[in-house]
């Protein structure tokens, strides 16, 4: 009887398991967000082939870590080359032949939090941190501003946004401000919400 109860467990959980790719720990970044090269772990429940490929926000490849190969079942690790992309928003994906995907959304900071400005002094956002308002003075116009909390969700847009901006709606915490002009990226700024 204990024989069979096994037998039919272990079918259960294989039925179950067979073509789910994705589940909340199958891929993970960290850092993220991430400033040099982050680190991908991954977990795969069945020997499969699989992708890895990370796109920008415009569906271009930014990079592939391996393709169409067979992995066996297990955890992995590896480093994102990613030391050289831009300032911005990217999408990892880990994709098996059936075309199933696992994708994660990762956001690569700048060192300075600032991108497109080849002086420093052409954005300044302050006081950071900040309680209530925060005030963006720029020198290249933007007409998107976009606010990240620190694990990926946006939580606030703005469309023709004024120079002054209020977080007091925000719970405390690290957030990610970005800003566009006709869906191009002007710049990442981070901020803190006391």
């Amino acid at each position: 009887m204990k024989k069979l109860l096994y037998i039919i467990a272990f079918i259960t959980w294989t039925i179950s398991s067979f073509g789910q790719l994705c589940s909340p720990d199958s891929l993970r970044c960290s850092p993220n967000p991430f400033s040099d090269n982050p680190t991908l772990t991954y977990y795969v429940a069945t020997k499969d082939t699989l992708s890895i490929t990370i796109y920008n926000t415009f569906g271009q490849i930014m990079g592939q870590v391996f393709v169409d190969s067979i992995i066996n079942i297990g955890s992995y690790s590896c480093t994102l080359m990613a030391g050289t992309y831009p300032a911005g928003i990217y999408h990892v994906t880990l994709q098996n032949k059936s075309g199933n995907l696992c994708p994660r959304k990762i956001i690569k900071l700048s060192d300075a939090g600032i991108t497109q400005f080849k002086n420093p002094t052409d954005l300044k956002i302050c006081p950071n941190p900040t309680t209530e308002i925060i005030k963006i003075e720029t020198t290249q116009p933007f007409d998107l501003l976009k606010i990240y909390s620190i694990d990926n969700k946006l939580v606030k847009e703005i469309i023709n946004p004024p120079k002054n901006i209020s977080v007091a709606d925000l719970p405390a915490g690290v957030y990610l401000l970005t800003g566009f002009n006709k869906d191009k990226l002007i710049f990442n700024y981070k901020i803190i919400r006391l």
